[in-house]
């Protein structure tokens, strides 16, 4: 594999002592704390799991698509139907869970009707085996506007 040499590239200005851009490298990741999830390997987070954001979108009159983005890559094993609660119900047995490749976005369609219901998000694990803290999320399909509120541990 040849590499360029500097003769393929323009002399820099006589001011110009280096590129104009510096080239982007992110410092080498900790053995220690990667691990093989089948076949890729992914790198465990030293912060706490959280919802960083959720998507909802209307489809019909009684199906919405749901999606629940995390702070870090979540464990897929982890998810269950009691992970996700609709006003205070569970999922139903028919749910299936879509996640994105990084592994930090779940995504799920669900017949919900109403256009205001509360999101309650628990037992989810990072892949370094922290559990998220309980989360209600109230969500309105009127005004797309959808607040988070953490929920004690009871």
């Amino acid at each position: 594999m040849a590499t360029p040499d500097q003769e393929f590239f323009p002399p820099l200005a006589p001011d110009q002592d280096k590129p104009f851009f510096e080239p982007h490298t992110k410092p080498p990741k900790d053995p220690e704390i990667i691990i093989n999830y089948r076949g890729s390997r992914v790198y465990m987070e030293n912060e706490l799991l959280q919802v960083a954001d959720t998507q909802v979108e209307r489809l019909d009159d009684e199906t919405i698509l749901l999606s629940i983005i995390f702070n870090q890559t979540i464990n897929p094993r982890s998810v269950r139907l009691d992970s996700i609660i609709i006003d205070d119900e569970q999922l139903p047995e028919d749910t299936r869970f879509a996640f994105n490749r990084k592994g930090d976005t779940i995504r799920m369609i669900l017949n919900v009707s109403d256009n205001d219901f509360c999101l309650k998000v628990q037992n989810i694990c990072a892949f370094d085996g922290s559990l998220i803290e309980p989360v209600e999320i109230d969500v309105d399909l009127d005004e797309e506007e959808i607040e988070t509120e953490a929920v004690e541990n009871q």
